[in-house]
């Protein structure tokens, strides 16, 4: 299979995150909740009212009659002591909730796409390693064929040459197939047309894995944007608790 290109996993990540619609809605609730979260402390709006009570309907009696008046007031209400602290601590958790959950979106994003990615690589090498088989095989078949025609040796082994031959091209077929699958998810994770054609994935390079089960977990509780949005829920339903009271 020959390509003009290869693909670059990070601009295909940065593209897919770029493109998402899911993480453009979820960034769009994150920044209303910071608008939100500015004004959560404020006070109440105030009430201004304004009023004329008058005496019959033909005439303005105000001054002429004991009853007609004008009114005017104003309000404001104060909340409790500490309760507009606790207001703004929960409408600036509630905003991190939804930072986070935007966070753990991209990494989502990340992840399919790097597996997809990969996952093209290894279709893309074993049909290298089949059409290379594939390649051996004629050899042997023309050399079979050979040692046949001269007497040296039975129609079993050309036969059992040309057998094996045919199975690898028909596994490089199938794999073809899988690469169109495997091209249409990817496509549809960075927003492109399902049909697009992609290049090969460039060459990957042996990396060192010197991480254990156990840091591994260390790190995941540590970073993870979706425990953190859990994290800020509940400190969220700790300063309503404490509003409530």
């Amino acid at each position: 299979l020959a390509y003009a290109g290869d693909l670059k996993l990070e601009d295909l990540v940065q593209e897919a995150i770029n493109n998402s619609p899911e993480l453009k809605m979820s960034e769009a609730r994150w920044v209303s909740s910071t608008h939100k979260a500015s004004s959560a402390g404020s006070l109440p709006d105030p009430m201004l009212m304004l009023g004329y009570q008058n005496e019959g309907y033909d005439n303005y009696t105000f001054g002429e009659m004991e009853g007609s008046q004008w009114m005017l007031s104003f309000s404001q209400m104060f909340p409790f002591y500490g309760k507009r602290e606790l207001k703004t601590g929960m409408a600036e958790r509630e905003s991190n909730v939804f930072k986070e959950s935007s966070e753990s979106l991209k990494f989502k994003i990340s992840s399919d796409v790097r597996e997809r990615y990969y996952e093209l690589y290894l279709i893309h090498k074993n049909i290298e390693l089949l059409e290379y088989k594939r390649e051996l095989l004629k050899k042997t078949e023309e050399a079979a064929l050979t040692r046949y025609s001269n007497g040296m040796s039975m129609q079993t082994e050309v036969i059992m040459a040309q057998t094996e031959k045919y199975m690898i091209s028909e596994r490089i077929e199938m794999l073809k197939q899988k690469i169109e699958a495997v091209e249409g998810m990817l496509n549809s994770t960075l927003g492109r047309a399902v049909t697009n054609e992609l290049a090969r994935p460039g060459e990957l390079r042996a990396t060192t894995f010197d991480y254990t089960l156990e840091a591994l977990l260390d790190m995941a509780v540590e970073k993870s944007p979706l425990i953190m949005a859990k994290k800020e829920m509940l400190e969220a339903g700790k300063l309503n608790a404490s509003m409530m009271r």
